[in-house]
């Protein structure tokens, strides 16, 4: 083992295991106040957050920024907490020795991040620049949440914690450190392990990932990146949700709405199949042409043809004039077919040649038509199912269902009802000229508890 000289773990004092010293020190300034709706910890606010929804969040951003703009930015939001630690705790226990050092990672067990264990290797003299730390991470949140989510890593995922011990080691001894992850539990490893030097020891390529250090470069990709999502796809107006699932389908409608792909909605009735299908064309390189939506069950099946296809004059009795179909007065635009398993099965074939030769003809007409339409239909039966049963064609099942979107019940996504609730109490106040202060404790919890069948 390198033995150059510095203070080893062993003679410098620090804690082993069953010494809470340095724990019970933290906890002195750990304060509780639920009269004021405060925690506060070493004179900082604190929050308490589920480690699920967190890992959520994680999840979306990994999602919407990539897994290299997610990991800078999840680093960079731990350095930045690990930073303001570093100070107080240095301001706390003055100096840049071993105990205070001690305190970082004492804090994170503490706020329930991850359980670090030093191992023997470990060795600092601040004041001659020497720095080489090595710890054990054990039942690691992000790594846990990263396996969750996301399966096995081909690289470590503890981005957040390694952020902070880049962060506070930084401050608290005053010359820039960098931890690197050479283990991690998301990898399939027993346990995360990580290494800490000073960054100028680093070899180039492994200092050259601490890039987040630089705030402002860092903010100037960020805005970068936020700029090219925002040509890429726009947002959905007018949604509210912060549930996983609304969150889950809205980042879908987003991947897919810049494409040309059709796109199949499936859910309960009610759950807003054709609200997300204006979103999508809204937001899609369609935007300029019409969406035309049509709900199949609602039509005759002896006039479905003329509905969908358009009729020409004479074509049978009462046809006085030629009127265009559905298909197109979309043109250039979307066709919104709603509950599509209520087609029977010969308007299910001409739907299919539509979609597939992208032609049709109007009802009594010879000319063929283009069809130049986006197809966008929903189904709140279980197409599959309906395919088995024979009542619903295969080859139409596989040409709508090329990108499928599941909405969950309202039922399914409680953490949107709060939400949901404020905006319909502000619309009934404006409809009905009246203030109200809000709902009681036990007007929300009726809503929170109800099933909502029909999710109206």
């Amino acid at each position: 083992m390198d033995r150059r000289p510095g203070r080893s773990r062993r003679d410098r004092g620090t804690r082993r295991e069953g010494d809470d010293a340095p724990t019970h020190s933290l906890i002195e300034h750990l304060h509780f106040s639920p009269d004021t709706g405060h925690i506060r910890l070493l004179e900082q606010r604190m929050l308490l957050l589920h480690a699920d929804s967190f890992g959520t969040l994680r999840q979306e951003l990994i999602g919407a920024l990539g897994i290299d703009r997610a990991r800078e930015l999840l680093t960079r939001l731990g350095y930045q907490q690990g930073f303001e630690d570093g100070q107080r705790i240095r301001a706390l226990a003055p100096g840049t020795g071993p105990a205070g050092l001690e305190l970082g990672p004492r804090l994170r067990e503490i706020e329930g991040f991850v359980r670090n264990q030093p191992n023997e290797t470990m060795r600092y003299d601040i004041s001659q620049g020497e720095f080489y730390g090595d710890y054990h991470w054990r039942a690691s949140w992000e790594a846990e949440a990263h396996l969750r989510h996301h399966g096995v890593s081909g690289s470590p995922a503890c981005w957040m914690m390694a952020g902070y011990a880049d962060g506070f080691c930084t401050a608290y001894t005053g010359m820039p450190i960098h931890w690197r992850e050479t283990e991690c539990v998301a990898m399939g490893h027993a346990q995360c392990r990580v290494i800490g030097r000073p960054l100028a020891e680093w070899p180039v390529d492994e200092a050259a990932h601490a890039h987040f250090l630089q705030v402002d470069t860092f903010v100037d990709s960020l805005a970068g990146s936020r700029q090219r999502r925002e040509d890429e796809a726009g947002e959905l107006e007018g949604f509210v949700g912060a549930s996983a699932g609304f969150n889950h389908v809205a980042r879908l409608v987003r991947k897919v709405a810049p494409t040309d792909s059709t796109v199949l909605f499936k859910g309960e009735s009610g759950v807003g199949k054709e609200c997300f299908a204006r979103a999508l064309h809204s937001i899609s390189s369609r935007a300029g042409g019409p969406m035309v939506s049509i709900n199949c069950a609602a039509i005759p099946p002896d006039l479905v043809e003329a509905e969908l296809f358009g009729v020409e004059r004479g074509a049978y009795t009462g046809a006085t004039q030629s009127r265009p179909g559905r298909f197109e007065r979309a043109d250039s635009g979307t066709l919104f077919l709603d509950e599509i398993a209520s087609l029977d099965l010969r308007a299910q074939g001409k739907v299919l040649r539509a979609i597939q030769e992208r032609e049709y003809e109007r009802v009594g007409g010879i000319e063929v038509r283009r069809a130049d339409v986006r197809i966008v239909a929903a189904a709140n039966q279980d197409l599959w199912a309906e395919v088995e049963a024979g009542r619903f064609r295969r080859d139409l099942f596989f040409r709508l269902n090329v990108f499928p979107i599941e909405i969950p019940p309202l039922k399914a996504r409680r953490e949107d009802i709060p939400l949901l609730t404020a905006l319909f109490l502000q619309r009934s106040m404006a409809r009905c000229h009246k203030t109200v202060r809000g709902l009681s404790t036990s007007a929300y919890n009726a809503l929170w508890h109800y099933d909502w069948p029909g999710n109206v």
